[in-house]
């Protein structure tokens, strides 16, 4: 009796250890992405640039110290300094030109939010929508390979 229970507490640890691992697997890649403004201007920044094909998850974090609410807007672009079509009337990216592959919503300063996306290799601009943002820099080439 006493292998037998041996047996199954090492079925149950290695178990444990392949879902693990598959679930390791399944997220993909995370990208934590922090939304600032100050004196040196506006940004995006990200912890790592590059990606590997599949589930990528961005985890946004709003450091407005100016109390400012950003968003993170994913398109995928055809070079490293894309041409957006931009309207001076509303100063953003009219959302309607261009094909949004998902959002982060509005954040208040100090909140967070996430995107889940399954992204193929290419390059991707990351970008603030909110008037004025992405002209004042608030936008960034991520790549997935």
């Amino acid at each position: 009796m006493k292998n037998r229970s041996s047996f199954a507490l090492a079925a149950v640890a290695a178990m444990g250890i392949l879902t693990a691992g598959m679930s390791a697997q399944a997220a993909g890649t995370l990208v934590n992405v922090t939304l600032t403004d100050g004196a040196a201007g506006m940004d995006i920044v990200t912890d790592k640039n590059r990606a590997v094909a599949g589930p990528v998850s961005f985890s946004g974090s709003n450091k407005s110290p100016a109390d400012l609410q950003h968003e993170m807007l994913v398109v995928k672009v055809d070079s490293d300094a894309p041409v957006m079509p931009y309207d001076d009337a509303t100063d953003r990216i009219p959302e309607d030109k261009i094909a949004s592959l998902g959002e982060i919503p509005e954040i208040d300063s100090g909140e967070g939010g996430a995107l889940l996306l399954d992204l193929k290799p290419g390059s991707y601009m990351l970008f603030c929508n909110k008037p004025g943002h992405y002209k004042a820099g608030m936008h960034r080439i991520f790549y997935v390979e």
